[in-house]
Formats: structure tokens, sequence, C-alpha cells
């Protein structure tokens, strides 16, 4: 069974504080330093859900 999608929980470091209001501030922008990015939206201010490759490079 192969999953489409994960949800991934922000720690209280990266929860989402938007400081204006714009038409795009569902969308999350998840990197590392040495890893590739991924993009994902928000579903509440601490979980953003993402597609399933992203976990496999991120194990979060």
């Amino acid at each position: 069974r192969k999953h489409l999608c994960c949800l991934h929980r922000l720690s209280s470091t990266e929860q989402f504080s938007p400081t204006k209001p714009d038409p795009r501030s569902y969308m999350a922008y998840l990197s590392t330093s040495d890893g590739p990015s991924c993009i994902g939206f928000l579903v509440a201010p601490q979980w953003v859900m993402t597609s399933a490759l992203c976990d496999a490079f991120y194990h979060f």
C-alpha cells in the first residue's frame, strides 16, 4: 500500500505565524541545509500536508 501524502506536525519554533495578510499564506516550504526542499499546505497552525515523497526525504 502506497501513501500519497503525509501530515507533519511542526515544532513550536517552526509554527506558522503570518506577518501580513497574503492569499498564499496557507503554503509551506520545508527544507534543510543538506537536503532537498519540499512544499505543502497548512491545515492548521502546526500541521502541514505534503506529498509522501517529502517523508522519504526528511523522515519527519
